[in-house]
């Protein structure tokens, strides 16, 4: 069990057990970390894409826990919660992923929002791991 996600310029990510006040994963980013979004809900989820369209991408959808941690390079970074390991790479920001959560938008996808130190607000696909939208 844990409680919280927490990141470092390291690019450490660590979960923490409260109850225990113990860390009990570390991943490590490629870069340094900025934020993090526990989706301890259960709204994403990743399987491999079923689609000829899709192939050659991951599937972040609607039955598993994940980790999403904004990079310091400009990446989403996403860590399978259960498996404690990292599932893929979400590049597409220019400057620092300082923001980073999902949204609920009822009965449709699973989408997560982020922003970064450039100004850039995207969202988020999670079910193909695609960015649909962004502003400047």
């Amino acid at each position: 069990m844990f409680g919280f996600a927490a990141c470092s310029r390291d690019g450490a990510v660590k979960l923490w057990d409260v109850k225990s006040a113990t860390a009990v994963h570390t991943w490590k980013c490629d870069a340094p970390a900025h934020c993090t979004h526990v989706d301890a809900s259960g709204a994403f989820h990743h399987e491999p894409a079923t689609t000829a369209a899709n192939a050659s991408q991951k599937e972040v959808g609607t039955a598993g826990k994940t980790v999403l941690v904004g990079t310091k390079d400009g990446t989403v970074q996403v860590f399978d919660l259960r498996a404690r390991t990292p599932v893929t790479s979400l590049a597409g920001h220019a400057g620092s992923v300082d923001a980073v959560t999902e949204l609920g938008f009822g009965g449709s996808a699973p989408r997560f929002v982020c922003g970064d130190s450039s100004g850039i607000v995207s969202l988020w696909d999670a079910r193909f791991t695609r960015c649909v939208w962004f502003v400047v």
